[in-house]
């Protein structure tokens, strides 16, 4: 029988294989030896790892193309499980039967499980290679709750609201030095993220003019930035020391982006242009638009990603990038459904790449940018019944039975009754000795009720 796929030139197959997706791939490497080869080739497997890795956020200058091209296949399983919620491992960590509140601040970043409980004195990082535990105080003087806690590849920040001071108490610890910061900032709302050693928040107050603020670790310094009306999206280049931010004003046809450069380390605008925001020609605009953000930009690399939604138009999304190395903002205007518009949880685990979820309902929206698609999957995660302890948990004002967090390699979701994780990449997943270690870690936690 005559095998065309095999009788044609691989540049011309590459391009083919350009239109294919990777489980499409992982079909024909089974059909014969000869299209496993085919299909294996550098010539065939290169574009597909690269596409691949940007798909999954990871810097493309850091990762040595042999070590890449001798992983490619775990590194496409790993794409493929994120694209269709199909982690290689699901795991449930329960809480204490003796823990009194559900946590409400809880995130997973570089292999490491962080969680605080309102009223408690410290937080916890729970390393999931080794399933050590370890514990980062607070200011000892601070009784109320903790507002906010950010975890990155080698800082942990907590932030408190102090009532009588107006002002924000930020700690700062380096999670491999134990290096303890501390520092005061005016009250900051949505915006907040770590990059390297840069800590970015905005004091956007409903309308009013707003400035970011950068606290650069390295040397304990703040710096406040610009005045802007509403950020849409920001991007950290802290190689450079330089910010971007992006304005968009909607009440012009089309919409005007102005986008600044600043720079970190003294606040003084480097450059500054604006152009237009394309508009899709089947989109209703009624000659003006209600937007709303997602406060919380995603840094990937050189890549920032954030989304709008229309308010006036439910089923319209607005998903921006942000490429620092190529200087241009690109825009994608998506038809979705309205479920991503009601989603209570939605988090970024790649630059296009978005789970959404609801407390009321036992599904998962996959978000994929590269396609324009949105897949629907079932969860399940375990519910404690006590009812001392759903009392103790409504007593923190905070209703939702379920959190959201995680990033590329664990995605994660809480309740009163324990932790679930889900493990995507193939060359991190927890055995069974690995797995009882971090069960072991899940012990009571001090507060100071």
């Amino acid at each position: 029988m005559y095998d065309i796929v095999g009788s044609l030139p691989l540049e011309l197959l590459a391009q083919v294989v350009e239109y294919l997706d990777l489980e499409d791939i992982f079909r024909s490497q089974r059909v014969s030896k000869q299209w496993r080869t085919i299909f294996s080739c550098d010539t065939i497997i290169k574009p597909i790892l690269r596409q691949t890795l940007a798909f999954l956020g990871l810097d493309q200058e850091g990762v040595s193309t042999d070590a890449a091209m001798a992983d490619a296949m775990n590194y496409f399983r790993w794409r493929y499980n994120l694209e269709h919620a199909r982690p290689i491992k699901r795991i449930f960590l329960p809480w204490p039967t003796d823990f009194p509140y559900m946590p409400v601040r809880i995130d997973c970043r570089s292999r490491r499980l962080c969680y605080t409980t309102p009223k408690s004195s410290q937080a916890e990082i729970i390393n999931l290679e080794t399933g050590k535990k370890s514990t980062w105080p607070y200011s000892h003087h601070h009784l109320g709750y903790v507002q906010f806690v950010m975890l990155s590849d080698r800082y942990l920040v907590t932030g408190f609201f102090e009532m009588w001071s107006g002002m924000y108490d930020m700690t700062a610890y380096d999670i491999r030095t134990e290096r303890k910061l501390n520092q005061q900032i005016p009250p900051v709302y949505y915006l907040e993220t770590i990059v390297e050693d840069k800590v970015v928040f905005n004091n956007d107050s409903k309308g009013k003019p707003c400035s970011f603020y950068v606290w650069d670790l390295s040397s304990n310094h703040v710096q406040q930035i610009g005045s802007f009306s509403k950020p849409v999206l920001y991007h950290v280049e802290a190689a450079d020391n330089v910010l971007v931010a992006f304005e968009v004003n909607w009440k012009k046809l089309p919409p005007n982006v102005q986008q600044t450069k600043w720079r970190m380390e003294t606040g003084q605008l480097l450059a500054k242009k604006t152009f237009h925001l394309p508009l899709p020609p089947d989109l209703p605009v009624n000659g003006q638009f209600d937007t709303m953000a997602f406060y919380r930009c995603h840094a990937f690399g050189h890549k920032s990603v954030n989304q709008l939604f229309l308010v006036t138009d439910t089923c319209s999304t607005i998903h921006l990038e942000y490429d620092y190395a190529a200087d241009r903002l690109n825009v994608r205007w998506i038809r979705t459904a309205d479920l991503l518009n009601l989603a209570d949880f939605k988090i970024y685990l790649t630059p296009y790449l978005i789970y959404f979820c609801t407390s009321e309902t036992s599904q998962v929206a996959v978000y994929n940018a590269t396609t324009s698609t949105v897949t629907l999957h079932q969860i399940q995660i375990r519910r404690r019944s006590s009812n001392w302890i759903l009392q103790k948990f409504r007593k923190t004002g905070d209703q939702r039975f379920v959190k959201v967090f995680g990033d590329r390699e664990v995605f994660g979701l809480a309740n009163e009754a324990g932790v679930e994780l889900w493990f995507f990449n193939p060359n991190f997943v927890p055995n069974e000795r690995e797995l009882e270690c971090l069960k072991r870690s899940m012990l009571y936690f001090p507060t100071n009720i």
